[in-house]
């Protein structure tokens, strides 16, 4: 009796869809289309590539033509595709019964890199694709899903960050869309080579190469100089105040000799930003600071000058801007982040004096944030 209930049950299904009827001239609009990541530095934007965009937007306008009898196709804006920073669950489109269309297209891709333990992964990534058709009363057309494994291969001797680059993920993404509209099925595995960055290659090959140390906590060292110099990050004890920590350190820049006071602090609801700052006897620069799945970042206006510092969480480069200009690298190559790493430093040959004892500064306070984070860390862990 079961059985045959559950045969009456899918024959009225299929009654269903097959009782969906469509017309020779379908106009349909693309109700939706997102493209989700929450690793945007690894795989960043490649929408704002408009040949790139429109060769999707025929290949999608064909399909509909060929297989749902489309006259026209409305993407609503010349670049239709939104590209957001995190991850959810794709919704449906909106009803279009009371609109001028008779079928509505919603695409929703998200690109999601592997994870080991709690550590992101990038070098290893998955492409989602949902799609879905319906008519103008909510049934559905056309639905699938589909899913593009892809590893990008790193040189032991490419210190740069992992990314995708624009021609592999052009690869991946129209391999991707094809098998979800299932116009051609794609292989299971996309590999790719780690490409070399342009910008950091530049500066290290004019760069005369150094080596960064943190020989201690809070103690540094720069070698590779005719005298190496040395100094230290004196630690004040760390604090608590209600729900704020943090922790104030004396800094001694070799560059000018100069003594600096920093203070770093975060709010127990806000973890993931950072507030600091940095007195000489002569000024005050505010820093903001805030971390990412993908990187902790580090921003001040220095003397009218925007600066920013970076460190990848991935690969421990950090990176040090001036107007958006690369100024410093740092690339890792040992030890303990916060504890005893070594580093080749790399100064752009456009840097001054000044610009060295801010990169500094930035690199010390950098320092002296993880030392509050990990409190942080150890004084919540069991709440």
């Amino acid at each position: 009796m079961l059985k045959i209930k559950i045969f009456s049950t899918f024959c009225v299904l299929l009654g269903t869809i097959s009782n969906v009827v469509l017309s020779q001239n379908n106009s349909v609009i693309v109700a939706q289309w997102e493209h989700q990541t929450d690793t945007h530095i690894a795989y960043p934007d490649y929408f704002q590539d408009q040949a790139f965009t429109d060769s999707l937007k025929l290949q999608i306008s064909d399909w509909l033509r060929e297989n749902y009898a489309a006259s026209t196709t409305d993407f609503k804006k010349r670049n239709p595709v939104s590209f957001v920073v995190v991850i959810s669950p794709p919704s449906e489109p909106r009803s279009i019964e009371h609109t001028v269309y008779d079928l509505s297209l919603g695409i929703v891709s998200t690109l999601e890199s592997g994870l080991t333990y709690d550590r992101y992964k990038p070098e290893e990534g998955l492409l989602k694709f949902d799609v879905w058709l319906l008519d103008r009363k909510g049934r559905k057309i056309f639905k699938n899903k589909t899913a593009v494994r892809f590893v990008i291969a790193r040189k032991p001797s490419n210190p740069n960050e992992v990314y995708l680059s624009r021609e592999d993920f052009y690869e991946l993404y129209k391999a991707g869309i094809r098998a979800a509209l299932n116009i051609q099925p794609t292989k299971k595995m996309h590999v790719f080579q780690q490409p070399d960055h342009e910008v950091y290659n530049q500066l290290i090959s004019q760069s005369e190469p150094l080596g960064f140390y943190r020989v201690n906590r809070g103690v540094f060292e720069i070698r590779g100089a005719e005298n190496p110099l040395s100094f230290r990050l004196d630690l004040e004890v760390p604090l608590v105040r209600r729900d704020t920590f943090s922790r104030t350190a004396e800094f001694i820049n070799p560059f000018n000799q100069e003594t600096y006071w920093m203070e770093a602090s975060l709010i127990s609801n806000q973890a993931h930003r950072m507030r600091a700052k940095i007195n000489t006897n002569s000024e005050m620069v505010a820093l903001e600071g805030f971390r990412t799945s993908e990187q902790f970042v580090l921003e001040a206006n220095v003397k009218g000058n925007a600066w920013q510092m970076s460190r990848n969480l991935f690969s421990n480069l950090i990176k040090i801007q001036k107007y958006g200009s690369v100024l410093a690298l740092l690339i890792y190559e040992g030890g303990d982040p916060s504890y005893d790493a070594h580093y080749g430093l790399y100064f752009s040959s456009r840097c001054t004096t000044l610009d060295k004892v801010t990169a500094l500064n930035l690199i010390g306070m950098e320092a002296l944030v993880q030392t509050v984070q990990k409190f942080y860390e150890a004084e919540t862990r069991h709440k």
